[in-house]
């Protein structure tokens, strides 16, 4: 038997007992599928996809204070890849992949739904070189989201989750 005893102070013992606490705090983040039309950041077009899925993926900071994502993206289909797509760097860089479907993002490649939430964002297509909608086109233009959502929501109808829309 040995007298060698081990030791830790105070201090030391409320940091372990704090790490232990922050580890259990810290829920599961929601498995996310980004369905949206084009990802571009550029100087003439910054698209929606760009500021809400880049918001998803890495925080935001409201006032100087950086708010960590609570959501983890796992999954993305991109209708567009222009000139300027950032869509396939930002998938490769992140470790998800890109799929050829809606469907498929939801389902992760599955028969069912394998995803806690989708994130929608549809831009008025088709645009012309200054990022502005195309005026002939400007119905087909508010179609392209609903043509997202009548592709979701079987998949959603086949799981026990359902789709709700939120402006």
């Amino acid at each position: 038997m040995s007298n060698e005893q081990s030791s830790i102070s105070r201090r030391g013992f409320i940091a372990l007992g704090a790490a232990a606490t922050m580890a259990q705090a810290q829920p599961a983040k929601k498995k996310v599928a980004a369905i949206f039309t084009m990802y571009t950041d550029g100087p003439r077009l910054k698209s929606h996809a760009a500021v809400i899925i880049g918001r998803l993926l890495n925080g935001y900071s409201p006032n100087g204070v950086k708010i960590a994502p609570r959501t983890q993206l796992v999954s993305m289909y991109t209708d567009q890849f222009p000139e300027n797509d950032l869509s396939r760097g930002l998938a490769k860089g992140h470790g998800f992949p890109i799929y050829p479907t809606i469907k498929d993002a939801m389902t992760l490649g599955g028969d069912d739904l394998a995803v806690d939430a989708v994130c929608f964002v549809g831009e008025p297509i088709p645009l012309d070189d200054f990022g502005i909608v195309l005026r002939d086109a400007l119905p087909w233009a508010y179609m392209k989201p609903r043509l997202y959502w009548a592709q979701a929501c079987p998949c959603s109808a086949a799981s026990r989750y359902h789709l709700t829309a939120s402006a």
